[in-house]
């Protein structure tokens, strides 16, 4: 049983945009009374996980710059606990008019997401417009020094999967690293298929593989694989000779990588989470509210590490929107 290293913060549900693959098309995935995480729960468990072995944080959401204390969640993280990997996952809308200042609060990587290149399709996805700005976002975030900048593309037959050649190419010109991301079918399980079928796996018409997507960008590009990841990733990572930057992918369901996980999640209810895909929660609001001291969290990361599924079942409980990236 691997040790839990790597806890992903919800710090909010809340968020700005209502993507598809978060939220489905009808949008009925979406937490009925979106919450923030109290600054004071957060900080009583980060200080707690940092001496329990956790190596790297990342804040999710919802959208987490949404929330109104993220900087001095960052602070707190990079300045006071000094943690050895900080990073941030952002839809990328607000991030132009953040990333200097969180950069200066210590945050040191950013995940942005970007569905399409297009704008009516991003709006089509997203259901809002905001494409520029979500490039201003990254553009921004590479000035301000952030190390790595990535960019998230969930690829949906149908929707986005043609762009992939043009979405990796923003590594050509800019040292970002795109990683495509297969489609996880959360909206249409939650929204629906789990009250008729909770237990049955749900098989998208919207996925496409890891394998096809890189054959898509073969063609235009030559994907030499990377020696060795970085630790605790998920992503399988390629360079292409005159590219600023590089290409990753990440195949959750054609290629598990359960036996590797050493993650925990954090809601923005005071739940911790096993596994992104099959669930397994412990709830310590309760403790996150009253106290919570080294020897009950090392237990509960214990309890957690023991639900995580070897490999998950593809059943994809609960709501994105609601777990958290």
């Amino acid at each position: 049983m691997n040790a839990a290293r790597y806890a992903r913060i919800s710090v909010t549900e809340r968020c700005n945009l209502r993507c598809i693959y978060c939220v489905g098309t009808d949008g009925r995935a979406a937490c009925d009374d979106c919450r923030d995480l109290p600054f004071e729960w957060f900080e009583r468990f980060v200080r707690v996980a940092a001496g329990c072995g956790i190596e790297k944080f990342r804040l999710t959401g919802g959208e987490p710059l949404l929330h109104p204390r993220l900087a001095d969640m960052v602070r707190l993280l990079a300045k006071d606990l000094r943690v050895a990997r900080l990073g941030l996952t952002t839809n990328g809308i607000l991030l132009e008019r953040a990333a200097e200042n969180l950069y200066d609060a210590g945050l040191e990587s950013v995940n942005v997401s970007l569905p399409s290149l297009d704008s009516d399709m991003f709006a089509s996805i997203t259901g809002a417009a905001g494409l520029e700005a979500v490039l201003r976002g990254i553009d921004k975030a590479l000035d301000s020094g952030y190390e790595p900048v990535k960019v998230n593309v969930v690829v949906m037959r149908g929707v986005n999967d043609a762009e992939v050649a043009h979405l990796a190419a923003l590594a050509a010109e800019r040292p970002v690293e795109v990683r495509f991301i297969e489609y996880m079918p959360f909206a249409e399980n939650a929204s629906e298929r789990a009250a008729a079928h909770p237990e049955k796996p749900v098989r998208s018409r919207f996925f496409v593989s890891m394998d096809e997507v890189a054959g898509r960008i073969a063609p235009t590009a030559d994907l030499a694989p990377t020696a060795i990841g970085p630790p605790l990733s998920a992503a399988r990572v390629f360079t292409v000779a005159g590219w600023a930057g590089r290409v990753g992918f990440i195949a959750p369901i054609s290629r598990p990588f359960c036996a590797g996980c050493s993650r925990v999640r954090l809601t923005a209810r005071g739940r911790l989470r096993a596994c992104l895909i099959e669930g397994g929660e412990i709830d310590v609001s309760r403790e996150l509210a009253n106290g919570l001291t080294p020897d009950a969290l090392s237990g509960i990361f214990q309890d957690l590490m023991a639900m995580k599924p070897a490999p998950h079942r593809g059943r994809f409980a609960g709501a994105m929107s609601c777990i958290g990236g």
